[in-house]
């Protein structure tokens, strides 16, 4: 649900691009977004998707977590992201 301020969480954004194509501009815009804010909410919404049965919900984690504080001189989460993203690349089943 949309916060009072109208600023929707990242799970809102989540839940927006998994309606969009995957690869399309629409769906990029929001995973941009998400990279912009550099947030624990992001960081932790994303990495969620990570344990996801579906591969489609994994690939935007990895989308989100690989570039999140993206053009910010701190990424606090970069680290922990890079972890994440290295765990899931030696458990991930199915590539494309």
């Amino acid at each position: 649900m949309a916060s009072f301020s109208g600023v929707k969480s990242a799970s809102e954004v989540i839940d927006d691009a998994l309606r969009e194509q995957p690869d399309s501009d629409e769906r990029w815009s929001h995973v941009v977004s998400l990279h912009r804010r550099n947030d624990e909410d992001s960081f932790y919404a994303a990495a969620a998707l990570l344990d996801s049965a579906d591969p489609v919900q994994r690939e935007l984690a990895a989308d989100i977590l690989a570039q999140l504080g993206a053009g910010d001189d701190e990424r606090p989460f970069a680290g922990p992201a890079v972890e994440l993203l290295i765990d899931a690349i030696e458990r991930e089943t199915e590539f494309s």
